[in-house]
């Protein structure tokens, strides 16, 4: 078995840049997301429908890496106010957007065989819907930064 590489520290690769990830509260994919682009330079905003282990996660990362380059705001990728609220914070607090990362998904609540068609319709919004509305959010304010072709 191979020995894994060293942890490579950050080359400030994202430094002035400024990044959105979806479904960061906590230790999984989100979570790895946000501190990679924070060891690389960028101002992150963080988002998680789980406000509590968003919060938690969102203090974690500004002690580690300054609280004026973490901001974070619960959010629900099916409701689009939220979403809107969401994409608003990212210019409030760092005047653009330059990286988005639709991390938010959900996986089956049952096994396939057991599911529910409500159950399917929502893992159907949070994944794909949801995905949709923030591409859709980070597309129009790229495009009015001259950042997208739209």
């Amino acid at each position: 078995m191979s020995t894994p590489p060293p942890y490579l520290p950050g080359h400030g690769l994202l430094s002035g840049r400024s990044a959105l990830v979806t479904a960061a509260a906590g230790a999984g994919i989100g979570g790895a997301t946000a501190r990679r682009l924070l060891e690389e330079g960028a101002r992150v905003v963080v988002s998680d429908a789980h406000a509590r282990r968003l919060k938690e996660s969102a203090a974690e990362l500004a002690d580690a890496y300054g609280a004026d380059r973490v901001a974070a705001l619960p959010c629900d990728v099916t409701d689009e106010a939220q979403v809107t609220a969401l994409f608003d914070l990212v210019q409030e607090r760092h005047g653009r957007l330059d990286i988005v990362v639709n991390n938010a998904g959900l996986g089956g609540t049952a096994d396939l065989v057991d599911m529910t068609d409500e159950q399917w319709e929502k893992v159907l919004d949070v994944t794909l819907n949801g995905t949709f509305r923030c591409t859709r959010a980070a597309l129009r304010r790229m495009k009015a930064d001259g950042g997208a072709a739209g």
